[in-house]
């Protein structure tokens, strides 16, 4: 029997774990759409008992005051100075007893019904939330074990898939690349990272205000090359170069895969802060996707897994909004990361590059 797997075929699993969450996400909406139909169906039934009681509460004092009207009414009668009795009309309070009488009558009947009907809607309601409960756990235990079982293999395998293509690299890892700068073999945590770098861009006298609005464009982005390439040894990653061009007014710049783009506005500001956190930010995503070909550089595997499915997942704002963009994993880690950095450059402030 041959045993083997085909690591091509792991692309299926998440397929399967989001089919499980939006099974488990429909079968929990009917649950509750089902159970407030069964609270409305029950507080109707419930509305009609009530309905009905009071009815015949009612209808019973107004034949007991019917009755007495008619008693009263039949004790009513005369005998005159002849001798001769008179007997009296009480024909009306005779005729409205017995539509009391028939119309209590109804209300009796109408109210053994809804009680009977009451009575089965509860008998029902108990096998029905049987099932119910069956259902819930179904979806909240063994569907949720099961994603997560499905999520680990998952993690497992792309771990592995990572491993098999870095194979043949180690050139490239050992830092042996084209270009003047190489990263170093020693694996930095983020926090050290972030010590290391801040140190060196304290001291970087280019990106301080008083420099910076002296130096024309081409020096500022040279400049804000020397930021990529520095922070770029410190994260064990190969550089990406800087290329600065027109960009809407909303867009600080973004990362392709390769090259690192800055709007050009940004470098025309008197000060380089937002220049710097462009850069380092997009940095953060160059590195974010060198982990992810190369787990072993980043310490939190859940972390570059995590990165991993977002950046197959990943969320535009003009389609997804701007809420569902910046919650997700990359660019919270990003905009965590700059901000600790340019912190420690720049001082506390707000830090409000999201690109």
């Amino acid at each position: 029997m041959d045993m083997t797997v085909n690591i091509d075929d792991i692309r299926i699993l998440p397929v399967i774990s989001e089919s499980l969450r939006r099974f488990s996400r429909a079968v929990k909406l009917e649950l509750l759409q089902t159970q407030l139909e069964i609270n409305r169906v029950n507080e109707e039934i419930s509305t009609r008992v009530n309905y009905w009681k009071e009815e015949v509460t009612r209808t019973k004092d107004k034949v007991t005051y019917i009755r007495e009207k008619l008693i009263s009414c039949l004790g009513s009668g005369f005998t005159d100075k002849d001798g001769h009795y008179h007997t009296p009309d009480c024909s009306s309070e005779q005729l409205s007893l017995k539509q009391a009488e028939i119309y209590l009558d109804e209300c009796l009947v109408n109210l053994n019904t809804a009680t009977l009907w009451q009575s089965r809607f509860e008998s029902a309601m108990k096998k029905i939330q049987v099932t119910s409960d069956h259902l819930s756990e179904l979806c909240i235990a063994d569907v949720d074990s099961a994603r997560a079982y499905i999520d680990r293999t998952f993690n497992k395998l792309e771990e592995v898939q990572a491993s098999e293509h870095a194979v043949g690299k180690i050139q490239t890892i050992a830092g042996v690349r084209d270009g003047e700068l190489h990263p170093s073999i020693n694996i930095l945590s983020d926090e050290q990272q972030i010590e290391s770098a801040s140190t060196i861009f304290k001291e970087m006298h280019s990106i301080q205000p008083e420099t910076w609005n002296d130096l024309d464009e081409n020096l500022r982005a040279k400049t804000l090359q020397e930021v990529e390439d520095i922070i770029a040894v410190y994260q064990n990653r190969p550089t990406s170069h800087i290329k600065i061009k027109p960009m809407d007014s909303q867009l600080y710049g973004y990362y392709d895969g390769n090259t690192i783009y800055l709007n050009q506005s940004n470098i025309s500001e008197k000060d380089s802060k937002n220049a710097v956190e462009t850069i380092l930010h997009e940095g953060r995503h160059s590195y974010q996707q060198f982990a992810i070909q190369h787990p072993w550089i980043h310490s939190d595997t859940k972390e570059v897994n995590a990165w991993r499915r977002n950046l197959r997942h990943y969320f535009d704002p003009s389609k997804y909004g701007q809420e569902l963009y910046e919650s997700q994993p990359v660019e919270v880690d990003a905009r965590r990361y700059v901000e600790k950095i340019c912190n420690n450059i720049f001082g506390k402030g707000d830090n409000e590059i999201s690109t």
